[in-house]
């Protein structure tokens, strides 16, 4: 995939800042969950509003228990998120990126929150150290300037580069020390592809 070395020299910045910030062992959730999360926001991108306005109607007409496969069928993707927040919103106001990042991921679909949450990346938490160490605006922005769009990347190319970023961030398999749950890679995949 010949896009594959720009977006690489990207992910290499991100690891960067994280190397400055002696945050290296943030590099699987940081890299691998705001890739994930800007993927997502990205393909989530056309349905964003209509989803947000469909959830503020169930909300305006006082339903106790929300519709999540109402949500879902909006959304036609598999899954939604209610924030009404675009991964660009997010370096819109600085000093509530951590809190907005943090609406962002909690406002998913459950199969989607499962990703991020401390049994999977951790990404809530990880973005909590980056924010206390100043690094999260920068990282942040890294990520708005890549486009990982199915019309940019489609889902053979981005699988290519999320193999990519799995050996990086985990090093060699050859030692047999690093490795990630099949389950966990299996779900990864459905829900990029």
């Amino acid at each position: 995939m010949a896009e594959s070395k720009n977006y690489m020299q990207r992910i290499k910045a991100v690891q960067d800042i994280l190397r400055k910030d002696s945050l290296q062992k943030y590099y699987q959730s940081a890299i691998l969950g705001f890739t994930i999360l800007k993927r997502l926001c990205q393909e989530f991108e056309p349905k964003r509003l209509t989803v947000k306005k469909k959830y503020d109607e169930m909300i305006k007409n006082g339903d106790e228990n929300i519709d999540k496969s109402a949500l879902m069928a909006e959304s036609g993707l598999g899954y939604y998120n209610i924030s009404g927040i675009s991964f660009h919103d997010l370096t819109t106001d600085t000093q509530k990126i951590y809190a907005n990042i943090k609406k962002l991921i909690e406002s998913f679909s459950d199969n989607i929150t499962a990703i991020f949450d401390k049994k999977g990346l951790d990404l809530v938490n990880t973005c909590s150290v980056i924010n206390e160490k100043k690094a999260l605006e920068e990282i942040v922005n890294k990520f708005d300037k890549m486009d990982l769009s199915k019309e940019a990347m489609n889902n053979a190319d981005m699988g290519a580069f999320f193999g990519e970023l799995v050996v990086m961030v985990y090093g060699t398999v050859e030692n047999g020390e690093n490795w990630t749950p099949s389950d966990f890679v299996s779900l990864l995949t459905k829900l990029l592809l």
